[in-house]
């Protein structure tokens, strides 16, 4: 379907449309709260065109594809870490959440945000997988822990090298006055 043919194109979905993941959070948008709080089957899939009843296989199908989408380039909402595009360090595997997307009020990214945090709590509830590689500043921020050196270093090496070096003092000799405009 548009999904398929979006990704074999390498088309980001910004619009929220077209991709599994962006049909699901359309869809669960019109759903009561009621629906995520449940510990039963929260909701049934069913793909268009294809025969299947959901008995749970193509619930967690559903869960692996949506990993996999929001870990691609079809879709604004996760971009891999810095050392990932640098091949340096830890967590080269990892993504965070894009700084780039638009959040503002009936945004698609918005509303995906949103949908996939629905889908952790439905997991954590219910023990499912949500095959997510996420960064360790991922999980501190949701925490509401305060971010170290150590894991920006996890995620960026070369600005935690930065910081680490900002934070020295200064060479023997250097003070205000070395940089003094006259």
């Amino acid at each position: 379907g548009t999904a398929y043919t979006r990704r074999e194109a390498g088309r980001c979905d910004t619009a929220g449309e077209a991709m599994v993941f962006a049909q699901g959070a359309r869809q669960a948008a019109r759903w009561p709260c009621k629906v995520f709080r449940s510990q039963a089957h929260p909701f049934r899939v069913r793909y268009k065109g294809e025969p299947g009843q959901d008995s749970g296989g193509v619930y967690r199908d559903f869960l692996d594809t949506v990993s996999d989408e929001l870990m691609s380039p079809q879709l604004p909402l996760l971009v891999p870490t810095p050392n990932h595009c640098d091949d340096v360090g830890k967590e080269r595997d990892a993504f965070l959440l894009n700084p780039a997307a638009d959040v503002s009020p009936g945004a698609p990214a918005r509303r995906m945000l949103h949908f996939l945090g629905q889908l952790m709590g439905i997991c954590l509830r219910r023990g499912d997988v949500l095959p997510l590689c996420l960064s360790r500043a991922v999980w501190k921020a949701v925490l509401g822990e305060e971010m170290t050196v150590e894991d920006l270093e996890c995620f960026d090496a070369g600005a935690a090298k930065i910081v680490r070096r900002l934070g020295r003092p200064p060479p023997e000799g250097v003070d205000a006055d070395t940089f003094a405009i006259e």
